[in-house]
């Protein structure tokens, strides 16, 4: 089976406090609120400036190709308060993760406890060799929560074009899924 049908077949994951599960047009409003937030989105893509761009990005992004994206709602109240990505490389051996979490809610254990969710589902699936994370340098927190994670950082890049159209260096970190024997 395909790394992308594994994807296809495992559409939620379920933490403790968290729901990992596909994007939907109506988590407009919550993925707005952190998706226009220019502060929290310096090391990703450009902030949304209104509601509609919000939409756009949504759709284009997310619900255009939903396996892989999976919405980040906390149980409690069922508030999506970011999301990640999942992106095969085209041999399908390697994932590359992408994450945003609002900021309201960093430092509270959801991203660690998220990862490790997608880090064990990832780990079922035999094709896939490795995870990576690419990180902006002056991305601490991200870098941190990789880094706890068990990710190693492998490789350092140097003026690379960030998606605000800005030369920037970034860090590559690996997790590899299987131990090699």
């Amino acid at each position: 089976m395909s790394p992308m049908a594994y994807f296809a077949k495992q559409t939620i994951l379920e933490t403790e406090r968290l729901c990992l599960r596909p994007l939907q047009l109506n988590d407009l409003e919550d993925y707005h609120e952190y998706v226009s937030d220019d502060e929290l989105l310096r090391y990703d893509f450009p902030a949304s400036r209104n509601l509609e761009e919000s939409l756009e990005a949504l759709v284009a992004y997310n619900l255009a190709q939903p396996l892989g994206r999976y919405a980040l709602e906390v149980k409690e109240n069922q508030k999506m308060i970011g999301h990640f990505s999942l992106r095969l490389n085209p041999e399908q051996t390697c994932v590359e993760i992408g994450y945003v979490i609002h900021r309201q809610y960093n430092g509270k254990g959801y991203g660690s406890e998220a990862l490790r969710a997608l880090i064990s589902f990832l780990q079922t699936i035999p094709q896939l060799e490795k995870i990576i994370a690419t990180i902006e340098r002056p991305n601490i927190a991200s870098q941190r929560l990789v880094e706890k994670q068990g990710f190693i950082h492998v490789e350092t890049l140097k003026n690379v074009q960030s998606l605000r159209n800005e030369k920037t260096m970034k860090y590559v970190y690996v997790f590899m899924l299987h131990k090699v024997t």
